[in-house]
């Protein structure tokens, strides 16, 4: 039973991940696109660009139109275009603030840092320029400096508290089991479900190494780390961490097209002991196939080594993984995930194939639009896999094959205290089916707790 609920323990921490994917979200989100276009199609923007063309060819010198003009054309992600207009506002009146900040943005998001500086400094030098220009000036100069370092590192850690209804991922009582060759089925007198509270904690640390060439390569290393401690199961107390390490590549084969492959080192302790390490690696391959629209696909390899007691589990493992994300307008997103992992393993029983997905849904709610008065990053998601095994279990139900079904859903609510704090909550519910009773189980987890930015 403690091997199941190291899988239990694993599989739980999704409602989790989708709550830290969802800050990240809304803090890309936290900068909506300008009021008179967020709202507009794709269609409607066009039509109001060709029509800003037209009255701009009969009245050149109207800043207003020029203005307005870069408005629609930032809005429809045609940055250059955006640039001339803002540099024709200049050429007729050079002392406006708001247009150099508007074109350091512009330069900065082009890669032109010492431009961009420029035009930043000459908007904070100007005695008209507002306190909200003079600090967005700042923010963005800080970015550039921070730009400049070849060396960055960022951080993510989330600390909280879980309860589960089912923490040991038991059948419920009264679940009837063969056992080896005894005829018969057997009533399970332990094992079976049971509640328990416990603390959490996760986090990454990122490190990018910029290469400083034209396509912002770079190498990236980062480390994952996961632990639970249970108040009454201690025999489910676990603990993990990952490094993966290897270069990114942009625009390798065309633009907005990236490659990483990584190398990757794994271990798993289960009740204050190993319980395996792995090594291996893979590749990431990710393309912007639209500003809103970006998909991915991650192919790994991994050389899983276990605890003396466990070495009927060893082997090897392939992955596959794909996502699409899809950014609806400045405050919502769709992600659809999908996995396909083969697990091989010494003991024929213990090897599988499986598959599975996610879809989830995310919506940005602006502080000025709730009554918390704080940006709130809402998430839910639904999702199931499929897992068959290559042989029957000696042990359990020895003339079965083993094949289970899991449905499961969720949601997270993310509460942004400040830049660098925010309240999570979640829940998640589970709900594995198997055709042999005894790894059958629900499960309702919900945790909350603090996500800190560094």
């Amino acid at each position: 039973m403690r091997l199941r609920s190291l899988t239990a323990g694993l599989a739980v921490t999704s409602g989790l991940l989708v709550a830290l994917v969802s800050t990240g979200l809304g803090r890309a989100l936290a900068d909506p696109a300008p009021p008179q276009t967020a709202e507009a199609s794709k269609a409607d923007l066009e039509a109001e660009r060709d029509r800003l063309f037209s009255e701009m060819l009969k009245n050149p010198s109207d800043l207003d139109l020029l203005y307005a003009y870069a408005q629609v054309t930032i809005a429809l992600g045609d940055f250059d275009a955006a640039i001339a207009s803002y540099e024709r506002m200049l050429i007729f009146n050079p002392n406006l603030p708001r247009v150099h900040l508007e074109l350091g943005v512009l330069y900065f998001r082009a890669g032109s840092n010492q431009v961009a500086r420029y035009h930043l400094e000459l908007a904070k030098n100007d005695p008209s320029a507002t306190p909200q220009v003079k600090a967005r000036v700042d923010e963005y100069l800080a970015a550039i400096d921070e730009a400049g370092s070849t060396s960055k590192f960022d951080a993510t850690v989330f600390a909280g508290l879980r309860y589960q209804t089912n923490a040991n991922a038991g059948p419920p009582a009264g679940t009837r089991v063969q056992i080896g060759t005894l005829p018969g089925f057997a009533e399970l007198e332990e094992g079976t479900e049971q509640s328990d509270y416990n603390a959490v904690v996760s986090g990454t640390v990122n490190h990018r190494y910029d290469f400083g060439n034209q396509t912002y390569d770079s190498w990236n290393s980062s480390v994952f780390f996961y632990g639970a401690a249970f108040a009454e199961q201690e025999q489910l107390n676990l603990g993990t961490t990952e490094l993966k390490t290897g270069p990114k590549f942009n625009h390798v084969l065309f633009r907005d097209f990236s490659l990483r492959p990584y190398a990757a080192i794994n271990w798993v302790g289960l009740d204050n002991a190993t319980y395996y390490w792995s090594w291996g690696g893979g590749l990431g391959i990710e393309y912007a196939i639209t500003p809103e629209l970006t998909a991915g696909l991650d192919l790994q390899y991994r050389d899983r080594r276990y605890n003396e007691d466990y070495e009927d589990r060893e082997g090897e493992q392939y992955l596959a993984q794909g996502s699409v994300r899809w950014t609806l307008g400045s405050r919502d997103m769709l992600t659809l995930g999908g996995a396909l992992v083969r697990t091989t393993a010494k003991g024929d029983w213990r090897a599988y194939v499986e598959a599975g997905g996610t879809l989830a849904y995310t919506h940005l709610l602006p502080a000025d639009e709730n009554f918390l008065g704080l940006p709130v990053a809402a998430t839910l998601y639904a999702g199931g896999r499929y897992t068959d095994y290559d042989a029957p279990d000696p042990l359990i139900q020895p003339d079965t094959e083993r094949a289970d079904r899991e449905l499961r859903g969720g949601g997270s609510l993310v509460l942004a205290l400040d830049s660098d704090v925010s309240l999570v909550a979640t829940a998640e519910y589970r709900s594995v089916t198997s055709n042999i009773d005894f790894y059958s189980f629900d499960n309702l987890a919900v945790t909350v707790g603090l996500l800190f930015r560094f």
